[in-house]
């Protein structure tokens, strides 16, 4: 707990893949009673990155990052009328992590 950090669920109905595209992602669909959904946890910093991590002293550089991880999601392309529905790659922040350097007097 270097960077304080915030953990969600989430159901994207829209994201941006890893091409920069905008996407309709397949989810909170029902069929025959039963509901479809896609979930993925993130995380978040909740301190600027960049800025120095709270808990390590000061006579170390250190600063807080965003992590990130990739996950897939079904998605829905109404263009393509041959096979709309295809998986593909979204970026996601997935953690927030500490990176300490040298030691300064």
């Amino acid at each position: 707990y270097l960077c304080p950090s915030s953990t969600d669920y989430v159901r994207p109905l829209r994201a941006i893949n890893v091409e920069g595209k905008w996407r309709i992602i397949v989810n909170r669909i029902e069929s025959y009673g039963v509901k479809y959904t896609q979930t993925a946890r993130i995380e978040e910093c909740n301190v600027v990155v960049g800025t120095s991590c709270p808990l390590v002293p000061s006579c170390y550089e250190s600063k807080c990052i965003q992590k990130n991880v990739f996950h897939r999601f079904l998605v829905y392309n109404p263009y393509d009328y041959t096979f709309p529905f295809t998986i593909e790659k979204f970026r996601l922040p997935g953690s927030c992590g500490c990176v300490v350097g040298a030691f300064h007097l």
